[in-house]
């Protein structure tokens, strides 16, 4: 087997995390105010 070597990503790839940040940020402050009577999500 071929030892894996890091590779750099490309500018899709960047592009799609970038997109996905902030919808990951915005579903943990949804989650936080929908649950802050009953646990706090930090």
């Amino acid at each position: 087997m071929e030892s894996e070597k890091p590779r750099k990503l490309t500018g899709e790839e960047i592009e799609d995390i970038l997109n996905v940040i902030p919808n990951i940020k915005s579903a943990a402050n949804t989650v936080s105010i929908d649950n802050t009577k009953s646990m706090k999500v930090l």
